[in-house]
């Protein structure tokens, strides 16, 4: 991608940073695709509410294109996050 600044690629910012089984919160890497999510979720007894049919998406990158996933009466991606640290 043709750039005059920095170009960041968060492709080995992923994975499953931390979890709270009390509050069923989820911290991932900004750089873990979609598609990455389900397993680690499921080992500790979570998943995702609904998933986005481009399921290569970053997560950063369903957040900041307001990915909605599948379903007309599902939020987008960003309104189940908790919190996002830049």
């Amino acid at each position: 991608m043709p750039t005059d600044g920095t170009l960041l690629s968060l492709s080995y910012f992923t994975g499953l940073l931390d979890h709270d089984p009390q509050t069923l919160q989820a911290e991932f890497a900004a750089g873990t695709p979609m598609s990455r999510m389900g397993t680690p979720l499921k080992d500790i007894g979570q998943a995702l509410q609904n998933m986005a049919d481009i399921d290569y998406q970053t997560l950063a990158g369903a957040i900041a294109t307001s990915t909605h996933g599948t379903g007309k009466t599902f939020n987008p991606i960003q309104h189940t996050s908790a919190a996002c640290n830049w």
